[in-house]
């Protein structure tokens, strides 16, 4: 089983979606989380159709900006626990392993709402008793070595990124491949890079899924990463899939 969480930057742009494809056709993800995908119901209809998914859980937000969506087949029985605009919430259940949370996350971009992202972080740790993951743009680091160039992060930031994974129990995964996951001004004097995507998890998934590994992909068509956490440390071919639209759509 493996999992795939971008932040694509808005699904409008038609070479977006065909690199979207092209990830989901060679890696072969289970389920996958998008942020920022900025497009209506009628686009992300269009999109699961050439993915091949069976199933979407769509969360809209005001204007064009943000917006999410969580895509699966049906291997996997996936139940909603509660969304907002920066967060999807739900429980996990396949044929080979017990059930399990998955927590698709998108902090706010805006360090002024920064500890807003991790309140909310904190609030959705008594949301299930479940082995819990993870995974998506925090817009944070949790250390000064994540980041290369331009200014420094404050410390109060790293400090409170850090204070609510230690409060929620949440522990980094790691990750193979290039350490940054988002960039800025490539090719410039100003030229930034960050790890502000990642996947963390409790004790009890990491217990579940010991031979998990994370990877970083590399992508053309946003400023993003994105995350690819394959659960048995393998990536697996996928089968043919039949489509099937769920009208699981939610207005924050």
């Amino acid at each position: 089983m493996s999992l795939l969480s971008w932040n694509c930057r808005g699904l409008g742009n038609r070479w977006t979606v065909q690199e979207l494809v092209d990830l989901v056709s060679t890696k072969r993800p289970h389920l996958v989380f998008l942020m920022e995908t900025k497009c209506v119901r009628k686009k992300v209809e269009y999109v699961i159709d050439k993915l091949g998914f069976d199933s979407v859980l769509a969360v809209d937000s005001s204007g064009r900006s943000g917006r999410l969506a969580l895509f699966w087949n049906r291997e996997s029985k996936v139940s909603l626990i509660s969304y907002s605009r920066n967060h999807v919430d739900v429980n996990v259940l396949n044929k080979c392993n017990g059930p399990w949370r998955f927590t698709g996350f998108y902090a706010h971009p805006r360090w002024s709402q920064r500890l807003d992202s991790w309140n909310l972080l904190k609030s959705l740790k008594s949301g299930s008793t479940l082995p819990w993951m993870v995974m998506g743009d925090f817009n944070d680091i949790c250390a000064a070595m994540e980041k290369k160039g331009g200014n420094p992060r404050p410390p109060c930031f790293i400090d409170g990124f850090n204070e609510a994974l230690s409060f929620c129990e949440l522990m980094d995964l790691g990750m193979s491949s290039y350490p940054f996951t988002w960039e800025w001004r490539k090719n410039t004097p100003d030229w930034v890079e960050e790890r502000l995507d990642r996947a963390v998890a409790t004790h009890r998934w990491r217990s579940l899924f010991p031979g998990f590994s994370l990877y970083n992909v590399m992508t053309t068509w946003s400023d993003h990463s994105a995350l690819l956490l394959s659960f048995n440390g393998v990536i697996e071919d996928g089968r043919s899939r039949s489509f099937r639209f769920e009208n699981c759509w939610l207005k924050d």
